[in-house]
C-alpha cells in the first residue's frame, strides 16, 4: 500500500537544523492550507491561516520563548533551555512542556505516541495529516508510507537538513496531529512565557557571566591571564553571539499580524537590529584579533562595552514586552 500527501511547504532556513519548532511550523501550514478549511477570523491579519511559512515558524519560536533564550557563558544549559529544549547540543524546542505549549498555541489536539508506529504513520497519512517524528534527536516529517517505507518532504531550505532517508527503527515518539480545538494559550500567554525566559536571563545574570571574564577590573581579569586563555574566553563569547542569533526571530515574531498593533513590539526590531550587529562585530573580532600585540591589553575593555551594550538591548526588550504584555491584559 501506498499513500503520499501533496505537501509542499519549505522549511525555515533560520533554524541551525531540523527542530521541532520548524517541523511544527511548516506540518501546521499544511493543514491550515487545506482548501476545506475556512478562515476562523472575520479579519485576515490575525488569522495564522493567512501566514507564510516563515511568518509562523517566527511567531511559534518567539511565543515558546526559544528566541529568547541566552547562553550561559561557560556553554552549560539553563534551567529554561531544559523548560523548552530536550537536547543539550542545541536548542531542538523538543520537551515535552515546549510541544505541549505549542500545539495548544496553534489550536490543535494531539497525541504522542512509541508503538506500532507504521500503523500510527498510516492512519495519520489516511486522514490527510502529517506525521511528526522524533528520531536520534533530531525532528522529521513524514508525509506519506510506501509499504515499510516512509515519504518525506523536500528538506533543502531547512537548516542542516538530514542526509539520510529516515527508517522506521530509527524513531524514538511520533507527534500525531488530533482535532482541531479551541487554542488552549493565546498571545497573552506567549508573552508571559517570554517575560519569564528573559527574567529568568537578567536574574541569573548570564550576560555578566561573559563580561567578568572579559572584563580589566574584575576578579581573574582578562589581563592576567595567558594567551591561550584569552583565546578560549573570546572563543566562548563567540559562540553566545551565535547563540544570540535567535533574536532575529524574535523581532520577525513580533511584527506579526497577532503582535504589531501592539505599540511596544514596534521598537522591538531596532533594538535587535543593533543586537544584530554588535554580535557579528564580536564574532568578526575574533576571528582577526592579535592577542599577542601591545594593543591586546585594551581588547578586554572593547568586549566588555560591546556585551554590555547587548546586555542592556535585552533589558530594553523586556521592559518593551512586559508593556505589550500590560497592553493585551487590559
Amino acid at each position: 500500500m501506498k499513500n503520499k500527501l501533496p505537501f509542499t511547504v519549505p522549511f525555515s532556513g533560520m533554524d541551525a537544523a531540523m527542530t521541532f519548532v520548524n517541523s511544527f511550523a511548516s506540518a501546521y501550514m499544511f493543514l491550515e492550507r487545506k482548501p476545506q478549511l475556512a478562515c476562523r477570523t472575520q479579519s485576515c491579519d490575525s488569522c495564522l491561516k493567512c501566514f507564510s511559512e516563515g511568518q509562523a515558524f517566527f511567531l511559534f519560536d518567539t511565543m515558546c520563548g526559544r528566541s529568547a533564550l541566552r547562553r550561559r557563558y561557560d556553554g552549560q544549559p539553563t534551567d529554561m533551555h531544559n523548560m523548552i529544549n530536550e537536547s543539550t547540543d542545541f536548542p531542538d524546542g523538543g520537551t515535552e512542556n515546549n510541544i505541549e505549549f505549542l500545539f495548544g498555541f496553534a489550536g490543535y489536539d494531539y497525541r504522542n505516541v512509541t508503538e506500532n508506529f507504521l500503523a500510527e504513520i498510516a492512519a495519520s497519512i489516511d486522514a490527510s495529516k502529517p506525521v511528526l517524528a522524533k528520531a536520534k534527536g533530531k525532528f522529521r516529517v513524514i508525509i506519506g508510507y510506501d509499504a515499510k517505507k516512509l515519504l518525506e518532504p523536500n528538506y533543502k531550505h531547512a537548516g542542516d537538513p538530514p542526509k539520510k532517508p529516515l527508517k522506521l527503527d530509527e524513531i524514538d515518539a511520533l507527534y500525531l496531529f488530533g482535532e482541531k480545538i479551541a487554542p488552549r494559550y493565546t498571545v497573552k500567554d506567549g508573552l508571559a512565557r517570554i517575560v519569564q525566559v528573559m527574567e529568568y536571563n537578567a536574574r541569573e545574570k548570564l550576560w555578566d557571566g561573559y563580561i567578568e571574564k572579559m572584563g580589566k577590573h574584575h576578579e581573574d581579569a582578562l589581563i592576567d591571564v595567558s594567551i591561550d586563555e584569552k583565546k578560549t574566553r573570546m572563543k566562548s563569547v563567540e559562540q553566545g553571539m551565535w547563540a544570540t542569533f535567535n533574536s532575529h526571530n524574535f523581532t520577525a515574531g513580533f511584527n506579526s499580524p497577532q503582535c504589531k498593533h501592539l505599540a511596544p513590539c514596534q521598537q522591538i526590531g531596532a533594538i535587535y537590529d543593533h543586537t544584530h550587529d554588535l554580535c557579528w562585530a564580536l564574532i568578526g573580532f575574533e576571528e582577526c584579533a592579535q592577542w599577542d600585540g601591545h594593543a591586546a591589553y585594551h581588547f578586554g575593555t572593547m568586549v566588555e562595552l560591546v556585551l554590555q551594550q547587548i546586555k542592556r538591548n535585552d533589558e530594553l526588550v523586556l521592559a518593551a514586552v512586559k508593556q505589550a504584555l500590560g497592553q493585551h491584559c487590559a
